[in-house]
């Protein structure tokens, strides 16, 4: 099994033991995590490597990992992360939105051999499964089918070195966008990096791996559905990176005030400023920096 496929991994084992199927009626989310105190205590439960324990995390309004040792146990023994199963009854297969602010402060320093996930993130909600992973200037987006796991890496023009809000969307047929500080990303096949760029690998029968082409399509389904889970921490191969998250709320309520929600774990920010675009990977146009 390929290193890009070991998180999700993961989460299938932890999944697999506490998903129960659930009628597509079920009560929507709308759900926000606090970050005054770890993860854990909100129940969340640390999922880590021998050497990298809850302890490179810290919470004091935002939720920090810390500095981890590059160039030890790269064979993907470095990894801390938190993940949680959704309340029975509490979700079903209907649109989500995730909104979550980043800050990157030390990135990968060097080309990872698969993907880039300093700063990770990972929804699964009825088999329909989307991970995302950043360093300071390349977006990872990784893609949980029921047999397969694809993984995609594209250059960002501008660096995440500043609080950043993701909006990961998805719609009624399953189809998903990203956006930056309210810049559509243009996530396209001819924009992937070079090396690392694009790789689809079999999660259990050991299929040769492939190239794949590009969609905007959350899979899922099957008899190896992945189950229902959240993830958020750092999955990367012997990261350093160092990174900080804001407001994270997943919500599947159209009225969502996502301002009043994550008002209320602010974040520091400077005055917002345009962010001149150029490079691979969005659309170009200049667009402001959200404002505190």
């Amino acid at each position: 099994m390929k290193r890009c496929t070991r998180i999700f991994a993961s989460l299938s084992w932890l999944a697999a033991g506490l998903f129960v199927a659930m009628p597509a009626s079920a009560a929507p989310i709308d759900y926000a995590l606090g970050l005054d105190t770890l993860p854990s205590a909100q129940g969340w439960t640390h999922v880590g490597s021998s050497n990298m324990g809850e302890d490179v995390f810290s919470a004091n309004g935002t939720l920090a990992w810390n500095t981890m040792p590059y160039d030890v146990n790269v064979n993907f023994q470095n990894y801390s992360y938190y993940s949680k199963t959704p309340v029975a009854g509490s979700y079903d297969t209907t649109p989500w939105t995730l909104y979550w602010d980043v800050k990157v402060e030390q990135s990968e320093p060097s080309t990872p051999d698969y993907y880039w996930a300093g700063a990770y993130t990972a929804v699964s909600l009825n088999g329909y499964n989307l991970g995302i992973g950043l360093g300071t200037h390349h977006i990872s987006i990784f893609k949980d089918y029921y047999a397969w796991s694809y993984q995609y890496n594209f250059a960002l023009p501008v660096a995440i070195t500043d609080w950043t809000r993701i909006e990961l969307a998805t719609d009624a047929n399953h189809q998903f966008t990203i956006s930056l500080d309210g810049v559509l990303l243009d996530l396209q096949q001819p924009t992937l990096l070079t090396t690392p760029s694009a790789l689809a690998v079999h999660k259990f029968a050991g299929a040769a791996s492939f190239v794949p082409a590009w969609d905007t399509l959350l899979g899922g389904g099957g008899p190896l559905d992945t189950g229902s889970s959240f993830a958020i921490g750092d999955a990367s191969i012997g990261s350093n990176a160092m990174t900080e998250t804001g407001c994270w709320y997943l919500t599947q309520s159209g009225a969502a005030n996502v301002g009043n929600v994550c008002m209320a774990n602010p974040v520091p920010e400077p005055d917002a400023y345009a962010m001149m675009i150029a490079g691979l990977g969005l659309v170009g146009w200049a667009a402001m920096r959200r404002r505190g």
